[in-house]
């Protein structure tokens, strides 16, 4: 009941025109919501404590909404704290799904990939100086996202709640999709992380085989991302950023991997699907070029073609991975191999002076027997 009056006096203070007034209002919710949870987090239902905070995200000014993120994080620390394992996990969650809203940033909006077209465009005339892309600065231009990031890594390393766990995933591959570089690197580095050490010791995975199952089809879905983003880039460096100057064959490409990815990643959360380039805002002239000149219609034929040519890139990549573990393995046993030996050979040669010694030893003590 306090949770509900909470977000209903949010909902009618922040309604006013006059944006402190709203700010004191999110500022007195914020407050009255952290200690009511953090009076007994056992006894919160994740339903009213999740309305509490939509009811303070739709009600916040724009400039005021990452505090509404730092509420989400604080109060998953607090149900961590307490053991109510079932709130963090829908805190996780929340805190996944609406991080990009609350940061104001997503992949579709900002200029993602100024660096690749800066580099592309270097490479074409190298008399012009390139300028240096905004990704590089996006940790510094949005620190809320990033904090929801590092949240969301920490729950994911941390958390002994399995449901929790999965929640973590989920939120990290849905930052990772709606977001830009490098935050997307830093989702794709955590996911990859747990998923080498999963490998390498299932106990390290910290829960059933369905965990290692989300993990893997989430760096399977970016894996397939970046791969198609370098392939776009190569085209781009080799064919000019004139759609006019290309072929049909690599305008279809191109539009046949913005296509699948862009399946893959809305079967993880939405997307505005006219919107999101997974391939970066510069291959939007390429894919309109090739429906001006193939169709709309040849949109999901060049799609198949591509998802065949991803496939092959992926087991590829899988084999050549599976090679370079196999090459690491092999050298790990020939070096505990070697240390073996040459613990034995170390072993041996002091046995081998320990025995004259003690031979001397036992004969001195025998002289000295008959003497007396």
């Amino acid at each position: 009941r306090l949770l509900a009056a909470a977000a209903q006096r949010c909902a009618l203070g922040c309604a006013s025109e006059d944006e402190n007034d709203a700010d004191a209002w999110l500022t007195l919710t914020i407050d009255t919501v952290t200690v009511i949870v953090g009076s007994n987090a056992r006894q919160c239902d994740a339903e009213p404590t999740l309305d509490a905070l939509g009811a303070a995200q739709k009600a916040a000014p724009k400039r005021s909404r990452p505090s509404v993120s730092s509420l989400a994080a604080n109060l998953a620390q607090i149900a961590r704290a307490q053991d109510a394992p079932a709130l963090e996990a829908a805190l996780t969650w929340h805190l996944g799904e609406n991080a990009n809203y609350c940061a104001g940033e997503y992949a579709w909006v900002a200029d993602t990939d100024g660096a690749l077209v800066a580099a592309a465009a270097d490479r074409a005339e190298p008399d012009e100086e390139a300028a240096p892309g905004p990704s590089c600065a996006a940790a510094a231009r949005n620190p809320s996202l990033d904090s929801s990031v590092t949240t969301l890594q920490r729950i994911l390393m941390t958390s002994p709640d399995f449901a929790t766990r999965c929640a973590a995933v989920q939120a990290l591959t849905t930052v990772a999709v709606r977001s830009g570089e490098p935050f997307r690197l830093r989702c794709y580095a955590a996911l990859r992380g747990l998923q080498r050490a999963a490998s390498a010791d299932p106990a390290a995975a910290a829960g059933p085989p369905a965990l290692a199952h989300e993990i893997d089809a989430a760096v399977t879905m970016l894996d397939h991302a970046y791969r198609a983003k370098e392939r776009f880039a190569a085209m781009l460096a080799d064919n000019g950023s004139d759609p006019s100057g290309w072929n049909p064959g690599t305008l279809a490409e191109v539009t046949g991997r913005s296509e699948v990815v862009t399946e893959m990643a809305s079967r993880t959360c939405f997307l505005p699907r006219s919107k999101y380039l997974p391939l970066g805002p510069s291959s939007a002239p390429f894919i309109d070029r090739f429906k001006e000149m193939q169709g709309a219609d040849r949109v999901a034929d060049a799609a198949v073609a591509a998802a065949k040519l991803m496939g092959q890139e992926a087991e590829k990549a899988a084999a050549q991975r599976r090679r370079r573990a196999n090459l690491v393995s092999t050298a790990a046993n020939a070096f505990r191999r070697k240390g073996f030996a040459a613990k034995e050979r170390r072993q041996h040669q002091q046995q081998h002076e320990l025995a004259p010694s003690q031979a001397t030893a036992s004969g001195g003590h025998g002289l000295e027997g008959m003497l007396m």
